[in-house]
C-alpha cells in the first residue's frame, strides 16, 4: 500500500508549485522516508533509495522537518550499499539543513529524523565530540517528549560510541535500556543489534562467558524471524570472541559459516572482513601459505572497493598473530607495509554491523608493537619495518618462508648468553599456573591444555580465573600479550 501510494504522489507532483503541489510532494517524500527501516529489512535497498532520492528531487517548497528525515534515511541507504561518498554529500546537507532549521527542532517528530545522521558523525572519528553532543541532546529532548523509539535509537548509538572509546560500563548501561524499549515494541530487528552490541561490551570487560551468551541470544532471534544479514554478524562476532578465547575449531566453523551468508547476500565488504578473521585463524592451525592466501584476497576485496582503512585492518591483525607465534621480524615487515595507509583511512561498513575495529583492539596493536620493539631491539625493529615499508602487503605476505620471518639469529644470541636460564616467574603464580600460562600463550585451547598437562579442563580453567585475578589481566587475550612481554614464550 505504501508502495503504490508512493508511485501515485511522485508521479503526480509535476506542475505548477501551487499549495496542492506542495502537499503531494510532501506526502511523496513522507511515503518514501517511511520505507527506509523496510528496505534494509524486508525490500530492496536499491529501490528504496531510488525512490527517496527521486522524491527528494522534487522536493521544492516542502518542510525542513520531511526534508531532514527525507535526507537522514537516504544517506543511511547509500551507506547500507557503501556508497561512502553518497551517504556523506546526502548527511551533510541534512545536517546543514538541521543547524539551519532552529525554530523546528522543538517540533514534534524532529529528534525522529537524526539517528542516522548522528550514526554518521559517529562514524567519523574527526566528529565524536559533535555526534556525542547531538546523541545526548537528543537523547534528552526524546526523554522529555515521551518518544521512546527516538530514545531507543539514540541509546543504541550512545552505546556504540561509547565502546568505540573503551568505555564499556557507560556502553553497558546504555545498551541495556535500549534493549528494554526494543522489547517493549516488539521491535525484532534492533534488539537483535543490541544484543550484539551489548555482546561486545560486556566481552571489552572481561565477561567472556555473558559477551557469548547475548550475541548467541540474538543469533538465535535473527535466525528466527529469517535475518540473514544478522545472522551473519552474530556468526562473525563468535568467531572473533572464540578466536581470542583459543577455540580455534569453533572460530572457524562460526567463521566460515558467516561467509557463506554474506557471500549470498552479494556483502564483499563484510567478506574482506570475515576473511581475514579467518586468516588469522589458519595461521593458528599452523597453515602460513593459506593463511597468506586468504589475508590477499582480503587486501584485493578492500583494494578494488577503495577501503585503505580495511586493507590496514587486515594486515595489521594478522601482523598480530604472527607476532604472538614468535615471528617478530615478519610481524614488522608485515606493520611496515601498511604504515603508509595509516591515517589514509576512509568510513567503515555501516554503525549496526559490528565488523568495524573497535578500541580495545587499537590499543591492543600498540601493545603489541612496542612489545616486538623491544623483544628485536630498536636497531633490528627499524630494519624490519623499513624493509616493510619498501613492499606492498601481497609482497609482504608472498614471502613467508621460515628465512624471513623467524627472528632466530636474534633468539640464537639470547640462548648463547642465557644458557640453561629461564626468566622467573611471576610473582605470585604457582609452577602449574606458569605452565598454563605459557601454553595459553601458544595458542592451545583449554582441551588441550589439559590433554597436555594431564589434567581435566575444569582445573585448566580454574587455573586461569586464577591467573587473570593474580595478573590483574581481563582474558586470555591478554595473558597471551603477558606471556610473550615477560619471555615466557
Amino acid at each position: 500500500m505504501i508502495i503504490c501510494g508512493l508511485r501515485w504522489s511522485v508521479e503526480r507532483t509535476d506542475g505548477a508549485l501551487d499549495e496542492e503541489a506542495v502537499f503531494k510532494r510532501e506526502v511523496a517524500l513522507r511515503l518514501a522516508a517511511a520505507l527506509v527501516h523496510f528496505s534494509v529489512v524486508h525490500w530492496s535497498i536499491d529501490e528504496g533509495r531510488a525512490w527517496l532520492e527521486r522524491a527528494l528531487a522534487n522536493s521544492e517548497g516542502v518542510s525542513p522537518l520531511v526534508r531532514i528525515k527525507a535526507l537522514s534515511g537516504a544517506g543511511w541507504l547509500a551507506f547500507h550499499q557503501s556508497d561512502v561518498e553518497g551517504a556523506g554529500i546526502l548527511f551533510e546537507e541534512c545536517l546543514k539543513l538541521y543547524q539551519e532549521a532552529k525554530e523546528a527542532r522543538k517540533a514534534p517528530g524532529m529528534m525522529s529524523a537524526m539517528p542516522w545522521l548522528i550514526s554518521w558523525l559517529a562514524l567519523q572519528r574527526d566528529n565524536n565530540r559533535l555526534a556525542r553532543a547531538l546523541l545526548e541532546e537528543s537523547r534528552t529532548h526524546a526523554r522529555e517528549v515521551g518518544d521512546k523509539r527516538t530514545l531507543a535509537y539514540l541509546l543504541l548509538f550512545l552505546g556504540f560510541v561509547a565502546i568505540e572509546q573503551g568505555e564499556y560500563a557507560e556502553a553497558c548501561s546504555s545498551l541495556e535500556e535500549s534493549l528494554m524499549l526494543f522489547r517493549e515494541m516488539n521491535n525484532y530487528e534492533d534488539i537483535v543489534w543490541s544484543f550484539f552490541h551489548l555482546g561486545r561490551a560486556r566481552f571489552g570487560q572481561g565477561e567472556e562467558a555473558r559477551a557469548q551468551a547475548l550475541v548467541e541470544e540474538g543469533l538465535t532471534l535473527a535466525r528466527e524471524t529469517n535475518f540473514k544479514m544478522a545472522s551473519a554478524c552474530a556468526l562473525y562476532l563468535l568467531g572473533r570472541f572464540a578466536l581470542v578465547q583459543g577455540d580455534v575449531i569453533s572460530a572457524r566453523s562460526r567463521l566460515e559459516d558467516s561467509l557463506d551468508l554474506l557471500r549470498t547476500l552479494g556483502e564483499r565488504h563484510r567478506v574482506a572482513h570475515v576473511l581475514s578473521y579467518l586468516a588469522r585463524v589458519t595461521l593458528v592451525e599452523g597453515n602460513e601459505a593459506e593463511a597468506c592466501t586468504l589475508c590477499g584476497e582480503s587486501v584485493e576485496l578492500f583494494r578494488q572497493m577503495d577501503d585503505t582503512e580495511g586493507i590496514v585492518y587486515c594486515v595489521q591483525g594478522l601482523g598480530g598473530t604472527v607476532a604472538r607465534q614468535g615471528k617478530l621480524i615478519w610481524a614488522a615487515r608485515l606493520w611496515g607495509a601498511v604504515a603508509s595507509l595509516c591515517g589514509a583511512s576512509k568510513p567503515h561498513p555501516p554503525l549496526l554491523l559490528p565488523f568495524e575495529r573497535t578500541y580495545a583492539e587499537r590499543a591492543d596493536y600498540e601493545r603489541m608493537v612496542n612489545t616486538v620493539r623491544t623483544r628485536l631491539g630498536e636497531k633490528a625493529f627499524a630494519k624490519a619495518w623499513a624493509e616493510g615499508c619498501m613492499m606492498t602487503p601481497e609482497q609482504v605476505l608472498a614471502m613467508q618462508e621460515p628465512p624471513l620471518v623467524s627472528d632466530q639469529p636474534h633468539t640464537s644470541q639470547k640462548t648463547k648468553l642465557h644458557k640453561g636460564r629461564m626468566p622467573p616467574p611471576p610473582p605470585g603464580l604457582t609452577k602449574r599456573e606458569v605452565e598454563v600460562l605459557r601454553l595459553v600463550a601458544q595458542g592451545l585451547t583449554n582441551a588441550q591444555i589439559a590433554e597436555a598437562l594431564v589434567i581435566s579442563p575444569r582445573t585448566v580453567d580454574a587455573h586461569l580465573r586464577s591467573i587473570y585475578s593474580k595478573l590483574d589481566i581481563p582474558s586470555r587475550h591478554a595473558a597471551m600479550y603477558y606471556a610473550l612481554e615477560h619471555h615466557l614464550v
